[in-house]
């Protein structure tokens, strides 16, 4: 390979962006995947762009919340046992980090980085005139109950306090006039103006090809078997398809990171959560804003070619099934 090279370990959604800035700073780069380029949870994602979710996972009923979805067979939180002592120091670990003062704390970092990455997919898709279905129309919280409605009226307030991020609140009475989708009777909404969305497999496809045309090289279905090392510094990769070798190296593996571990001599404290989505035709009617109903933990997206619906988070463990 030439001077300045670099090969990027995963081609996701991170490995393509990661292509995508190397090659602009004017790296040489191949990226290699497991798989296939943009498959996997970053193609069948809901393809959301939220900076208003600045808030982590760690929130401090995030605990009991999980507990209790332990013994109910429908909830959107599930975990496998599993005889793997690495899952469980993790969720001690997240357990131990669900504190207001830690949420908030996050919650400040995260604010950040969303409102710095909002500006760079505005400025990405203005360089490249990518069509991804892109549109900057906002995100709808629905709430069917009013203790729903009041318990995140009392988070939007927070949000506000600590972020200055606003929402706005429609009532039940015209909520089917805002969005004439939904139907009459429910509780209300809140409506975050700044957000946007997008379909990730179409972003991922258009992307990767306009990279290919960069000179960007992909490699799929090709997998790291072991990284060769020498003094603490990666030398080469042995994969299905043979040794490389470049003069950089990126891993940008996803939960599969942890894998990797003993070979970059390094602590990765990663574990694959899994959801789920499934992709229609458009319904009719079909919803003009993407929305999140938290009281069932399901996401939907309106795509300009499609409708897509996502739900749960399941810690089962490494397999290869994918869900399109």
């Amino acid at each position: 390979m030439a001077s300045n090279s670099v090969i990027v370990v995963g081609a996701g959604h991170i490995g393509i962006s990661c292509a995508h800035y190397l090659r602009k700073d004017g790296y040489d780069v191949t990226a290699i995947d497991r798989s296939t380029v943009g498959g996997a949870c970053s193609q069948s994602n809901c393809g959301f762009l939220v900076p208003s979710h600045v808030l982590p996972l760690t929130a401090p009923d995030a605990v009991w919340t999980g507990m209790k979805s332990l013994i109910q067979p429908k909830a959107a939180f599930r975990v496998k046992p599993q005889p793997r002592a690495s899952l469980y120091r993790w969720m001690f670990e997240f357990g131990r980090r669900c504190t207001t003062r830690q949420m908030l704390a996050t919650g400040k970092v995260l604010h950040e980085i969303l409102d710095a990455s909002m500006l760079e997919y505005e400025s990405l898709f203005k360089e490249t005139a990518m069509d991804c279905e892109w549109q900057d129309n906002g995100m709808l919280f629905v709430f069917r109950n009013d203790d729903a409605l009041q318990g995140f009226a009392r988070t939007d307030a927070m949000l506000m306090d600590e972020y200055g991020l606003a929402a706005r609140h429609i009532p039940g009475d015209e909520l089917a006039e805002f969005e004439p989708a939904l139907l009459d009777g429910l509780a209300g909404a809140y409506y975050y103006e700044g957000d946007s969305h997008l379909r990730p497999d179409r972003l991922n496809s258009v992307w990767s090809e306009y990279l290919k045309n960069c000179g960007v090289s992909f490699v799929e279905n090709c997998s790291v078997d072991a990284v060769e090392t020498l003094e603490g510094e990666v030398t080469g990769l042995f994969t299905s398809q043979g040794k490389m070798t470049a003069d950089q190296y990126v891993f940008a593996t996803g939960a599969w990171s942890s894998q990797f571990a003993d070979s970059l001599d390094c602590r990765i404290p990663v574990e694959p959560g899994k959801g789920y989505s499934v992709t229609m035709s458009q319904p009719e009617p079909m919803p003009s804003h993407p929305m999140l109903i938290p009281e069932k933990h399901i996401g939907i997206t309106p795509f300009e070619s499609g409708y897509r619906i996502a739900s749960m988070m399941e810690f089962a463990g490494f397999d290869d099934i994918s869900q399109c």
